[in-house]
């Protein structure tokens, strides 16, 4: 939910739901928040609140997002004040946009890429995999009676298919799992060559 209304210092209540204490943000609660209780009206037709701004070093600390609402050619004065108008497109966009600590070009790591189960005493990979969800995958092997009892390790993280598939035939080639029940890629599949071309590119832990 948005946040709208702003302000400091304020003004005395101007209608008769200002008055009701739990008359939350206008009475519409899903389109505005009112934190401070000082906001004094909704401008009609227009989804914004109406947030009155106690003198100069309160408009100073106001958000950017907060705006002097012009009438004519004055601005409206409420009490010692100002009004101060915030739309729902414009807040909505402030509540989005990143904190200032916050580096918009990291990333998250991949959710996806190839894995290993390990036999827990002896250390030997008994099946390798793919998979977009590695988390998911994780609890599903846990969940299953024929694989529970082998470790789930990462060995890759790529959210690029191609990547995924080239690097779970390199597994399957280097060690030969037991238990992995057909071969990633037939030996006569059209694209093999690329796929494993692009499971080059990554760097795997096994």
């Amino acid at each position: 939910m948005a946040q709208l209304a702003w302000a400091q210092g304020g003004s005395a209540p101007t209608t008769p739901q200002e008055l009701n204490r739990y008359a939350y943000a206008q009475n519409a609660p899903l389109r505005f928040t009112d934190p401070t209780g000082h906001c004094v009206g909704v401008a009609a037709g227009a989804d914004t609140l109406l947030c009155a701004i106690g003198g100069a070093a309160a408009a100073a600390t106001a958000p950017a997002w907060l705006v002097p609402v012009a009438i004519g050619v004055g601005i409206i004065a409420l009490g010692a004040g100002m009004a101060y108008v915030a739309s729902a497109a414009v807040a909505q966009q402030a509540d989005a946009a990143p904190a200032a600590d916050e580096d918009p070009a990291v990333k998250s790591p991949p959710k996806g890429g190839t894995y290993v189960l390990k036999d827990p005493e002896t250390g030997s990979i008994e099946r390798t995999g793919r998979t977009g969800d590695l988390k998911r995958r994780e609890r599903q092997h846990a969940r299953n009676p024929q694989m529970k009892d082998l470790d789930f390790d990462v060995d890759a993280r790529t959210d690029d298919y191609a990547q995924q598939r080239g690097r779970e035939q390199i597994l399957h080639d280097k060690y030969a799992p037991p238990r992995n029940k057909i071969r990633p890629i037939r030996l006569n599949h059209p694209k093999r060559d690329y796929y494993l071309r692009e499971g080059d590119k990554v760097q795997g832990k096994y």
